[in-house]
């Protein structure tokens, strides 16, 4: 389980370093119009999104190492397609096939360390944990080597790192995962996660619109990349430090007021991040926001791969979907909101949203228990 912890903060970090990196590379050394860098990034996130269900489907059929080390090697092909892109076009293919290994990579490898929940309850925040510390690790790797090598050579290290860690799942015993494929059975999983599904959307809406807001505002008051990158850094930081003893908090207050109570603050704190200006100030909102949003996601994956039904692969790989496409909706969104007057309007809405979230939350986890209790394969479906 080390080996696949250690991966997915790894590649992890290659994914949020790309994303981080790609949109201004793009802009600044290819020319591309800001319509261009819109499709760039649109191209990897629907490749990706698309691609998150098979990807569970493997992860249920195939062996787990095997197929979260062809992600990371398709990840690497797509990053080290970046270090050499001549023109714009090459660019968006590349940004495809780093989309497919990122799907290919990230729901086998959760599938991989979700088989050591039953021994240690706390292995999705160790998980968290490791991805939120594999980004600003390479946040800080990758803009340490920024003014040396350049953003191409930043892909050519994210590719380096990729390929290292698909030799390190190679390694890895391989054990067929045997799960046949049941239309109905996916049917009714589908329909048992799908109240959660809906709060991990929307969860992930607000989260993706603040992200892009506070990066444009923070570009717009013309800070360089490493300065934007500093406001980020102690957030993420943060992330990384608190989901093993949020989860232990999380035991004590039960998976629904932990959600409950985490959606509010992060509400709260997106809030502010659409308030304020001053690069300190985003700073702290932005440590809030992290530290109720590190509380979250390990209580998902607790819930989402415990109503797997043995199709942890399968399950994994829709809750990724929802997550990603509540993010890209979000990330629109959130440059729409920016230009928004007055700015109140925007916090409203915000509040309004994350109020709505906070109070599906307790509803959305007592339907998904009511439906995982009603028998192995949930509810009888009559269709």
């Amino acid at each position: 389980m080390s080996t696949a912890l250690s991966a997915a903060g790894a590649v992890g970090g290659v994914v949020e370093v790309l994303g981080f990196l790609v949109p201004l590379w793009a802009a600044a050394s290819l020319g591309a119009s800001s319509t261009l860098v819109g499709v760039v990034v649109g191209v990897e996130l629907v490749v990706s999104f698309l691609a998150r269900a098979a990807a569970g489907r493997l992860a249920d059929t195939r062996a787990r190492n095997r197929v979260a080390a062809l992600g990371a090697a398709t990840l690497a092909l797509g990053a080290a397609g970046y270090a050499l892109s001549p023109d714009v076009p090459t660019a968006i293919v590349s940004a495809a096939v780093a989309g497919l290994g990122a799907s290919l990579f990230r729901v086998p490898v959760r599938a991989m360390v979700a088989e050591g929940s039953a021994d240690e309850p706390a292995v999705f925040a160790r998980l968290t944990s490791s991805e939120a510390t594999g980004t600003w690790v390479g946040y800080v790797v990758g803009l340490s080597a920024l003014g040396l090598v350049g953003s191409r050579g930043v892909f050519a290290l994210g590719a380096a790192a990729a390929l290292a860690c698909c030799a390190a799942l190679l390694r890895l015993d391989h054990r067929r995962t045997v799960t046949e494929r049941d239309r109905v059975a996916s049917r009714v999983l589908r329909r048992r996660l799908l109240p959660l599904l809906v709060l991990v959307a929307v969860v992930a809406l607000v989260e993706g619109a603040v992200g892009l807001a506070v990066l444009l505002k923070l570009q717009g008051q013309g800070l360089g990349v490493d300065a934007i990158a500093l406001t980020f850094l102690p957030g993420l930081v943060v992330w990384s430090l608190l989901p093993v003893p949020g989860r232990r908090l999380a035991a004590r207050l039960g998976a629904p007021r932990t959600l409950a109570l985490a959606t509010a603050a992060s509400t709260v704190a997106s809030a502010a991040l659409f308030l304020v200006d001053q690069p300190l100030a985003i700073g702290i909102a932005w440590v809030l926001a992290c530290s109720a949003w590190a509380l979250v996601e390990p209580v998902e994956l607790e819930l989402v791969t415990g109503s797997a039904d043995g199709r942890v692969g399968e399950a994994l790989g829709t809750y990724e979907a929802a997550a990603l496409l509540g993010g890209a909706i979000g990330a629109v969104a959130g440059g729409a909101a920016l230009a928004l007057e007055p700015r109140v309007v925007t916090v409203a809405v915000v509040l309004v949203v994350g109020a709505c979230a906070a109070a599906m939350a307790p509803r959305a986890v007592r339907a998904l228990n009511a439906a995982a209790s009603s028998g192995p394969h949930g509810p009888r479906d009559d269709d």
